[in-house]
């Protein structure tokens, strides 16, 4: 009975991909399909990880190009100008809802992230208003929390520089911190570094990022799969991280209710959001708890994964590179006494250092291909047709390995191309930005994530220095893959400067 339903199953399958879809006039060129496959078969040929097969396929095809991963058809954005120039159209801000993403909302177009239903702008706006109200994206109210979790950061350095000679194994050690200062901002209160749970915690939400990926994964190919073939797509761990993420938000949400001050007096965006789905009533589609279980899920792995990573890569690539962070030291000891905490409004002062941020975070490229959206209405750029209801990649790899606009040498870490004749920033740092999107989609966390990272690598490198264990061989910079990159375990030798 069971074979004979998979073959229906196929058959249908089949049917549906040689006559149920034919291809549309003015489609962005792309590699010949298969039925069923798609150009599954091209993307694993070209690279492992999707986003260099992106890459690689795109030198061929172009700066938009078609391809169908399993049953869904795709297009491909990797120019740094097509991305400009779309991001923040209208008709490209819908979201691509389904797989894991459909599982991780409980089946409803929750939250600020992955929905496409006109409720999410206005939702985005109050979020943004709220959070702003408690000191988020606020440069005086951001930089005091930053500067307070370094001064419990360095403790936590000095120690480890005082241990075992120093050595360390650098493995989501970031993410505390960063979790901190985002949780300050969200609940007025931050977290240990020692905290057994937070830990646990952290280390669910990392395998739930590695557990899969926005391009071309077989999850996002074939939807059904996760149901069916749960050990082999790994998508048990996206289930076991939702499980504990959900839960994790759910007590915060009864430990805010149960003090009673939330309804009088809010101190911060929980208790204010709380405030608000009890005035609601249950007659907003807005302010519900379940709402805003996922609104606090879309902040927890949109605002601290990323950010860590992409520190952890800062200090790879200095124990890699050990004459670039001399000379950037050298820039921070004649502007910063030690222990001095660095401003974002010091960004001129330390071009080079800058310039060395802004190199980690080009090479790190943590999120290569976000979050996928999809086209609202039919869309024509350049004479290509971009399909309602197709999903449209932003391949960010490309643009940040373009060498028409970097260099032939754009596989090397050099904080140099940022830097003009005249020693100050020379423009490129534009190209960096998109990073953090455009237009309806952009991350509302940028301006933390920017200063969150130029604040720590400053003090980093001004009262420490990171070198490579010898006798060991140099740590890899390939990433663990993932829908975020992050690197793979390493280990670093930490001294107090």
């Amino acid at each position: 009975m069971l074979q004979a339903f998979l073959l229906l199953f196929v058959a249908g399958l089949l049917v549906w991909g040689l006559w149920g879809n034919p291809r549309r006039k003015n489609l962005p060129p792309g590699p010949p399909q298969y039925p069923l496959l798609g150009n599954l078969p091209q993307i694993i040929k070209a690279h492992p990880f999707g986003y260099r097969a992106y890459h690689k396929l795109s030198q061929q095809y172009g700066e938009l190009m078609h391809v169908k991963v399993g049953l869904q058809d795709q297009i491909v954005i990797s120019s740094y100008k097509a991305l400009k120039d779309l991001l923040d159209k209208e008709e490209i801000s819908g979201r691509m809802w389904n797989g894991f993403l459909v599982d991780r909302s409980h089946g409803k177009e929750l939250g600020m992230i992955f929905s496409s239903l006109p409720a999410q702008k206005d939702l985005k706006t109050y979020v943004m208003r709220a959070l702003r109200d408690y000191g988020f994206n606020k440069s005086d109210s951001m930089e005091a929390t930053v500067r307070e979790e370094l001064k419990h950061f360095h403790g936590r350095m000095s120690s480890i520089a005082k241990k075992n000679g120093g050595l360390h194994r650098m493995e989501r050690f970031f993410q505390s911190s960063i979790m901190s200062i985002l949780w300050v901002m969200m609940a007025g209160e931050r977290y240990d570094h020692d905290d057994p749970n937070l830990e646990r915690l952290l280390k669910i939400n990392s395998t739930w990022f590695q557990s899969g990926n926005f391009g071309a994964g077989m999850v996002v190919a074939y939807p059904f799969l996760r149901f069916l073939f749960k050990e082999w797509t790994g998508y048990y761990r996206i289930e076991e991280g939702n499980e504990m993420i959900w839960g994790f938000i759910r007590e915060v949400i009864e430990e805010h209710r149960n003090r009673k001050e939330y309804k009088s007096e809010p101190t911060n965006f929980i208790d204010h959001f709380l405030h608000e789905v009890d005035k609601a009533g249950g007659k907003s589609e807005l302010f519900t708890e379940e709402q805003f279980v996922i609104i606090c899920y879309d902040m927890f792995q949109g605002g601290f994964e990323t950010t860590s990573n992409t520190l952890a890569y800062g200090m790879l690539y200095m124990i890699l590179n050990p004459h670039i962070q001399k000379k950037a030291q050298e820039e921070l000891d004649k502007t910063f006494e030690k222990r001095q905490i660095a401003s974002i409004m010091d960004k001129t002062k330390v071009p080079y250092t800058t310039a060395t941020m802004l190199e980690t975070l080009r090479m790190s490229n943590i999120l290569p291909v976000p979050g996928p959206r999809k086209a609202t209405k039919d869309y024509y750029y350049n004479g290509y047709l971009i399909p309602k209801g197709f999903s449209v990649a932003l391949n960010t790899y490309s643009v940040m390995r373009d060498t028409k606009i970097f260099g032939d040498d754009v596989d090397t870490f050099r904080p140099e191309r940022f830097i003009g004749p005249d020693g100050k920033l020379n423009g490129l740092e534009q190209y960096i930005q998109m990073s953090w999107g455009a237009g309806r989609r952009s991350c509302i966390g940028d301006k933390l994530a920017q200063t969150t990272l130029f604040m720590f690598l400053t003090y980093l490198l001004r009262n420490f220095s990171f070198h490579k264990v010898e006798n060991q061989p140099d740590p890899t910079t390939e990433p663990i893959f993932g829908m975020i990159l992050s690197p793979q375990p390493f280990d670093v030798i930490v001294k107090e400067r």
